[in-house]
């Protein structure tokens, strides 16, 4: 059984249904804090768990059973510890293996401000890697879709910024990185 968190949002869905192609629905848990939202999943005949990032007890009872979980990262404010609860549930739930889309960070630059998205990602992935289960961490680029957050409506007047400095920024359209994802998650051993 594979798992995939957030499979109602954006990469979650990408995930999902690059994963239908290939999976049998009975095969694969959707984790959504909210059932409504994932009720086109259990109209395919996929298993819907209900577990919140925030909850630790309800990722617990939602990970019993899961041979691969798939952590799609939050881009909440609280995210490390968000993520942090899933790593410690998965510990707690025996799950033999954990991927996680992590972000593209590279480890030789020093960021002059990396800001909190990164900052838990880098510590999401020293989670995952001290925690004793078995993972693989995907170095997700930043989405295409997040171009028009960076340009803004005044881009003729400001200009583009890139939280890279002078540096080159690689982008990626969210279904492809789901796709990659998926493929990863599926055809990795337990």
């Amino acid at each position: 059984m594979i798992l995939i968190t957030g499979a109602t949002g954006h990469l979650g869905t990408a995930v999902m249904e690059h994963l239908l192609k290939s999976v049998n629905p009975d095969e694969i848990i959707a984790l959504a804090r909210d059932e409504s939202k994932a009720a086109k999943w259990k109209e395919k005949g996929i298993n819907v768990r209900i577990g919140d990032y925030t909850n630790i007890d309800s990722l617990i009872s939602a990970f019993r059973g899961v041979d691969k979980l798939l952590l799609i990262s939050t881009n909440s404010h609280d995210g490390l510890r968000e993520h942090s609860n899933v790593v410690e549930a998965a510990k707690i739930a025996d799950v033999p293996h954990i991927f996680y889309t992590s972000g593209a960070l590279n480890q030789q630059v020093n960021p002059v401000n990396p800001g909190q998205m990164q900052d838990s990602y880098r510590l999401t992935d020293d989670l995952i890697t001290g925690s004793g289960l078995t993972y693989t961490i995907f170095q997700n680029c930043l989405y295409a879709e997040t171009i028009p957050f960076f340009i803004g409506e005044q881009v003729l007047d400001n200009g583009i910024f890139f939280p890279c400095g002078r540096r080159k920024v690689c982008f990626c359209e969210t279904g492809r990185n789901g796709r990659s994802d998926c493929q990863c998650a599926h055809i990795s051993g337990s």
